[in-house]
């Protein structure tokens, strides 16, 4: 890979990818099955990629500088994929990966997403309910496939939550799905924007999930609307009271004729 490859991509993502973040990759090498995992990724620019694979993966794996390997970051709006092959073994289990490639694609996204106010409880699925904490702010971004919040604490990538949502109206049913942090910030303001991926969830929750995100999709849109028309039409000048060029109103100037 040359640098000009790498600089092909937007400068907010080469920020983002020099931090540590749990990702998807794959290894495909002859005459054996892909291995697929996930694992924490750091982007080493302009020609490396460091992968820290599972201790089971490391273990079992004679990883050769011959392995093809895919690595594939999802950040906001876009698919940023690397191949890369094995250039050298670090400390820590991390592995220095030659990249050989890079793509960038936008996320097709497969259900409507809206900013919403919504009762969000969430808990570490292997501590239990009674761990459950709000979120700090009723306004989340959601929709069939993710959701971010703000969370008073930290929760690494990679860490899985129950979620339960409650919608702001009595006719939607609350859900409850499972959703991997897939991105962390700190709010200025206090605590972590957390993003999550829904990566369980029974297909009836789904359902409701996405009639509600559809519905308040067509509120949003109906209500700009509205405030749209009010700024482009001008309110009528009321009749009993617009001047004619004599100084009498259109109402009196009518009676005149009548007479």
């Amino acid at each position: 890979m040359t640098s000009g490859k790498f600089d092909s991509l937007p400068e907010c993502l080469r920020e983002q990818l020099s931090d540590p973040h749990v990702v998807s990759v794959s290894i495909v090498r002859p005459g054996a099955d892909p291995l697929t995992f996930n694992a924490p990724v750091r982007l080493m620019p302009p020609f490396w990629v460091q992968v820290r694979p599972p201790a089971d993966i490391a273990a079992k794996s004679n990883l050769e500088p011959t392995d093809c390997w895919t690595v594939t970051w999802e950040r906001g709006e876009h698919v940023v994929t690397f191949a890369a092959r094995t250039e050298s073994r670090l400390e820590q289990g991390w592995l220095r990966l030659e990249i050989l490639e890079v793509s960038l694609r936008p996320i097709k996204r497969r259900f409507p997403r809206v900013e919403t106010e919504v009762a969000l409880r969430f808990w570490p699925i292997d501590i239990g309910r009674g761990a459950a904490r709000r979120a700090l702010a009723p306004k989340v971004n959601i929709s069939g496939c993710g959701i971010r919040f703000l969370a008073e604490e930290n929760h690494p990538e990679g860490r899985q939550l129950n979620l339960e949502i409650s919608f702001p109206e009595t006719a939607w049913s609350s859900v409850q799905c499972i959703g991997q942090v897939v991105n962390r910030e700190p709010a200025p303001t206090g605590g972590w924007w957390l993003a999550l991926k829904i990566v369980s969830m029974t297909r009836p929750d789904l359902d409701i999930l996405i009639q509600f995100c559809m519905a308040e999709q067509f509120r949003q849109i109906q209500a700009k609307a509205i405030s749209l028309g009010s700024v482009l039409v001008p309110k009528q000048e009321n009749t009993k009271t617009a001047k004619t060029h004599g100084g009498e109103s259109d109402e009196k100037r009518f009676d005149h004729g009548d007479s």
